[in-house]
């Protein structure tokens, strides 16, 4: 699953895109797209019915669910196999905006829900590749399938980067050590 804002900067498409190769490796796999506003604007309205669209065009209609806006995120993203946090680097005027912190990655370390993530921005400092997540390269939905293929068929090594991921969230994050 993926959880944020509908931005096409979270990447969706890219979600979507691997999706479709997971899909193919595994056909009971399920896909959710979790979140929204409350009350969506034009942008957002607009760019929901475009992420539908390719979840059909791709032949995944019948197997993502798009949740909307949630206020027990963190229950619904517990139930998760794999959180993707596909966010893109993308060229704003004279500059690149990359993720920032990524507290959604924090929130699934804690749950103990394993994370592929973009290695942009914020997010290559919390994810330490193979240790306690995978980070992939932006906008490379191929990669991400293969990561998150990975981490599906190897429950040992899903395990230990849950495991680490926690001690890292306890370590780093957790309100005791902030």
């Amino acid at each position: 699953g993926i959880v944020g804002r509908l931005d096409p900067f979270k990447g969706h498409d890219v979600f979507l895109r691997s999706a479709a190769i997971v899909k193919n490796a595994l056909p009971q796999a399920k896909f959710f797209i979790i979140g929204g506003s409350l009350s969506p604007d034009n942008d957002e309205a607009a760019y929901l019915k475009q992420i539908k669209k390719l979840a059909c065009e791709l032949g995944l209609s019948r197997d993502v669910i798009f949740t909307g806006f949630r206020d027990d995120v963190l229950k619904v993203m517990a139930g998760l196999d794999v959180l993707v946090a596909p966010s893109r680097q993308i060229k704003r005027g004279s500059g690149v905006v990359n993720e920032g912190f990524g507290r959604i990655i924090l929130e699934a370390m804690s749950l103990g829900v394993p994370v592929v993530a973009s290695a942009s921005g914020g997010l290559k400092e919390i994810i330490d590749d193979k240790a306690n997540g995978l980070l992939v390269r932006p906008d490379d939905y191929t990669h991400t399938a293969e990561a998150v293929l990975f981490i599906l068929n190897n429950v040992q090594k899903r395990q230990e980067m849950v495991e680490e991921a926690k001690r890292k969230f306890e370590r780093c994050y957790s309100i005791k050590n902030l």
